[in-house]
């Protein structure tokens, strides 16, 4: 299987949107009713080694800027992910008791056409975790590739991130990622009922993620 960077540089889905910046919950309407699912992760890490994990309790909208989508489909989408790592053997915490989690995983909405260029995660992971710079010193995130790598994400993208929390280390670790994507239209709930079907096929793809 290709990188999933080289496969989101391919993906080429030119749809007009009308984007509201600042806007909570997306346009359902215009979600994708054929989703595709890339998904590619860190072949050194041993899935089996991790416990417990956290995953957010908002979408992040990537548009003009970054906002949250936490409204019923996002529940829906949120505790469909969090049902596979379940069924898989790993145990979820609450937000409560998020900081001693071994993973951390944050769901993204692409509003708009997504670029990023780095050789680390998007900024908006420090903004939900712990908050940027929650504990001082600790370096920057790190995703398995170890080269600088534009990313382009289209609009209707549903992006999943699963992060290693190396507190031994004090580090960040991207271990695994997801893009589920495709074309847009149809109805609110056959699009959310296709992005959960999404979500369920990254994980069927994905055998090595389990306790």
């Amino acid at each position: 299987m290709k990188r999933l960077t080289t496969l989101l540089m391919m993906m080429v889905v030119f749809l007009s949107l009308t984007i509201t910046s600042c806007q909570k919950d997306p346009d359902f309407d215009e979600l994708s009713t054929e989703f595709v699912t890339y998904t590619d992760y860190d072949k050194s890490v041993n899935f089996s080694s991790f416990s417990t994990f956290y995953i957010s309790d908002t979408i992040k909208v990537l548009s003009g800027k970054v906002a949250n989508w936490y409204d019923e489909n996002a529940q829906t989408l949120i505790n469909t992910f969090a049902s596979n790592m379940k069924d898989r053997g790993y145990v979820q915490l609450s937000k409560a008791d998020r900081e001693s989690a071994d993973l951390g995983i944050q769901l993204s909405y692409v509003e708009s056409s997504y670029y990023f260029t780095d050789y680390y995660s998007p900024y908006y992971w420090y903004d939900w975790w712990w908050g940027y710079n929650y504990w001082p010193g600790w370096g920057p995130m790190y995703p398995y590739p170890a080269y600088a790598v534009t990313y382009r994400y289209d609009i209707g993208s549903l992006l999943g991130e699963m992060i290693w929390i190396n507190r031994e280390k004090e580090k960040l670790h991207q271990i695994w990622s997801m893009c589920v994507g495709g074309t847009m239209s149809g109805s609110t709930r056959s699009d959310i009922n296709n992005a959960k079907r999404g979500i369920n096929q990254a994980f069927t793809q994905s055998p090595y993620i389990k306790k």
